[in-house]
């Protein structure tokens, strides 16, 4: 039997700057104003209705939560570029989200917060910094260190299980690192 959300979805779209995002805001039963949570993805192409976001969506509703889900950018109905995109922009992608909700008269602009799932945990984080009236971040699946140190911990992990050489294992994380700084001189237009 496939999963299916508890309530009928209102369709919704906002934007951050040129990105236009669309997904659908759920109410609870009874009246409002509602708390609310934003629903935030892991990496890759993500949609609104993967099943991990019915299973939290139909959770909070039961607690009384209205849930904004919406696709990410570059995927589903959303626009944007994914591939060229980094945790700041998804992070204005979920701010935007609570500009959206804080104009809805049924969402109580006080109670509002961010779900994380994987890589949406470092995006939620990133996010709520840039907002002190964020009321709570929820990590699910998240990490609790930065992405480089995951990275460099997942490389070191696999390469040891794989039997290579402990020389040989720090030499594929110093190459990492290394890589890791010239995307960022890159990024901050200092070429490479």
């Amino acid at each position: 039997m496939a999963l299916k959300f508890d309530r009928d979805p209102q369709t919704v779209t906002f934007t951050n700057g040129d990105v236009r995002l669309a997904g659908a805001l759920f109410e609870p039963e009874g009246k409002g104003p509602f708390p609310a949570v934003v629903l935030i993805h892991g990496s890759g192409p993500q949609k609104f209705d993967q099943p991990a976001f019915i299973v939290r969506t139909n959770a909070f509703l039961k607690a009384g939560f209205a849930v904004l889900a919406y696709d990410k950018r570059g995927s589903g109905n959303s626009t944007g570029e994914l591939e060229i995109s980094d945790y700041n922009d998804l992070a204005r992608d979920a701010a935007a989200a609570v500009a959206f909700l804080r104009t809805k008269p049924e969402i109580t602009p006080s109670k509002i917060g961010f779900l994380g799932r994987g890589e949406g945990g470092w995006v939620s984080v990133l996010a709520a910094s840039h907002d002190p009236k964020i009321a709570f971040v929820i990590m699910s699946s998240g990490c609790a260190i930065g992405p480089l140190e995951e990275t460099l911990y997942e490389t070191r992990r696999a390469l040891r299980d794989s039997g290579v050489s402990p020389d040989r294992v720090e030499q594929a994380a110093k190459f990492k690192m290394a890589l890791w700084e010239f995307d960022r001189r890159v990024a901050a237009g200092g070429g490479g």
